[in-house]
Formats: structure tokens, C-alpha cells, sequence
């Protein structure tokens, strides 16, 4: 009986995550994001009590199905994903995406994924805490153009204490892998503003997949001497997210003008890779004074508030 109670549950999660992968459809209590339409998952396809239920979950658990992912390929186990279309407002003057707007697209992804299994927003907030990023790792093979169709991904593969790793990637409509991401993220008390452990129910609901196959760097960047100071950069209302400070893509915004103002042959080349390492969130009422170089080849953008405190160091390559 616990045997087959085990199975019962989680053969139901694979099924239903599955199920949203590869149809971009959620329950019936949500609505999605991507079509705006509401749906509703079937309900579980396999009679109680049968004996493919006794055989299909002792295959389950001896971990015969462990390398196989929602969406047929190995080593994406419980990847979550949604399908868009590249918009017009998410285009740069070559009909590109924008390093911005895929920031976008992979911080809508980890949101749906956190909505969707039930520790979004609401659920963080009543406890006082939030996911801060860390750093950004984005390797970019090619971007996609105004009207594309996309497939946009995601899946956490480690919890380490208050850390927590998630890969993103993007995805042609044939299934080509066009930019990958490595991400570190800080689960934070917001009132303290210093680190916490995730609840167990967290832990739980995020379903560990492998990591993505991708070259790691480390996470701290070096900065190399001999920035130039450039004018101050006031905080706006409209860089402010849901957590009270400055939203990490709005930090790239910035980085990106101030490359094209300062180097604009390097900006209109294609950026393969950036990074970015998070030090400290600004709030309304900060200014950001900006240090900027192109140090070879490498484009260093560094964000400081008043005190000389690094907000944030972001690399073009």
C-alpha cells in the first residue's frame, strides 16, 4: 500500500509536469501566461490499483526513469518551460532580441515556474523572504529575431543551505539551443535583509533537475584598474520590482547604454557572453555612479553607490 501510494503521487507530478511542458497548459486554479487562456490538465490516465501501477513504479523508484525529462531528453528531468513569441518591443534596430528583454524572459520563466508549483510571491512574502540573484552567466549562440517562436526553460539542480543554482535556456521551434544560463540566487529575510535557509516546503515543490552542459566560470569577476568615472545615474520609479529594489534586469539596461554611449563599435558587434555579479541592491533615492571600460576585448561596466559600495560589475564579450 505505500508502495503504491508513492507511485500514485509521484507518477501524477511526472505526469503533470510533463503534461505542462510539452502543451504550455497549467491547471485549472491558473491561467497562462503565455496565451492568456485558462485550461485545465486531465485528470491522472491510469486506473488505481492495477498492476502497470505495481510495475511502472517499482521501475520509478529503482530510478530507471531518473535521466529522462519532461520534454524526451535525458538529463532535463522536471524542467519547466513556456512558449512565446519574439515582439516587436523586445527588438533592438537589427530585429534582435535584447540581452534585456531575454533577462525578461528567463526571470518571467522562474516566476511562472514558482507561481506554479505553488511558492510564488504571495507565498515568500507571508514568511518574510525572497530570492536575491547573485550572478548571471549568459552564453548566446545566436539570439532570436521579431516573430520567432521560442521555448523558454528552466530548472533549479541545487540547494546548498540559503544558495539555490538555476540553469535557463532558450530554445528554436526545432529545438536548437540558442543561449544558456547559469544562475546563483540568495534566499534573503527581507525585514533583516540577511540570509535564510528556504522552508522545506520550497525545497520540495522545486523539483531538482541535472545541470545544464555548459561552461562554468567563477562567480566573482575581477575588475581591472582604470575605469573612467561617468556621470551619476538617479534610481527611477520604474527600476523598482516587486521586492522594493532595483530590479537585477534594470541593472543590465544601464550596462547596455552605457556601452553603446561609450563604445559604440563594441556594442554593435554580437555580445557571446555577459556576466554579472550582484554586491549590493539599491533602493529609491540611490544613484549609481558608473566606472566603465573596454579592457581587452571585454567590456566592464561597474555600478557604485555614493559610499564607494559596488552595486554590481557587468562583463560584454
Amino acid at each position: 500500500m505505500l508502495l503504491r501510494a508513492l507511485w500514485r503521487r509521484q507518477l501524477h507530478i511526472s505526469y503533470v509536469e510533463w503534461y505542462r511542458s510539452g502543451h504550455n497548459e497549467l491547471d485549472s486554479k491558473s491561467s497562462c501566461r503565455a496565451t492568456g487562456t485558462r485550461v485545465r490538465i486531465p485528470p491522472f490516465p491510469f486506473a488505481s490499483g492495477t498492476l502497470w501501477e505495481t510495475v511502472m513504479c517499482c521501475f520509478h523508484l529503482t530510478g530507471i526513469f531518473g535521466g529522462w525529462s519532461s520534454d524526451g531528453h535525458v538529463g532535463r528531468r522536471f524542467m519547466y518551460s513556456y512558449d512565446t513569441r519574439i515582439r516587436y518591443s523586445e527588438c533592438a534596430g537589427d530585429r534582435q532580441l535584447t540581452i534585456p528583454a531575454l533577462i525578461n524572459l528567463f526571470q518571467n520563466c522562474s516566476s511562472f515556474h514558482s507561481e506554479d508549483v505553488g511558492v510564488g510571491i504571495d507565498y515568500v512574502t507571508e514568511r518574510d523572504g525572497a530570492w536575491f540573484i547573485l550572478n548571471w552567466q549568459i552564453d548566446i549562440d545566436r539570439l532570436p529575431s521579431f516573430c520567432d517562436r521560442v521555448k523558454v526553460c528552466t530548472v533549479p539542480y541545487e540547494f546548498k543551505g540559503f544558495f539555490g543554482s538555476r540553469n535557463f535556456w532558450l530554445e528554436d521551434e526545432q529545438g536548437n539551443i540558442l543561449v544558456k544560463a547559469a544562475t546563483l540566487w540568495s534566499y534573503m529575510n527581507i525585514k533583516t535583509l540577511r540570509p535564510m535557509k528556504p522552508d522545506a516546503q520550497q525545497l520540495e515543490c522545486y523539483s531538482l533537475g541535472e545541470r545544464l552542459d555548459m561552461e562554468y566560470l567563477p562567480r566573482k569577476i575581477a575588475l581591472p584598474e582604470g575605469l573612467k568615472k561617468g556621470e551619476p545615474i538617479e534610481v527611477r520609479p520604474d527600476m523598482i520590482d516587486t521586492n522594493n529594489h532595483v530590479n537585477n534586469g534594470q541593472y543590465i539596461n544601464i550596462a547596455m547604454a552605457l556601452m553603446a554611449q561609450g563604445e559604440p563599435v563594441k556594442a554593435g558587434h554580437p555580445v557571446k557572453r555577459m556576466l554579472a555579479e550582484y554586491k549590493k541592491s539599491a533602493v529609491m533615492g540611490d544613484t549609481f555612479h558608473p566606472y566603465t571600460g573596454l579592457v581587452d576585448g571585454r567590456y566592464y561596466v561597474c555600478l557604485k553607490d555614493g559610499a564607494d559600495n559596488i552595486n554590481v560589475i557587468v562583463v560584454f564579450e
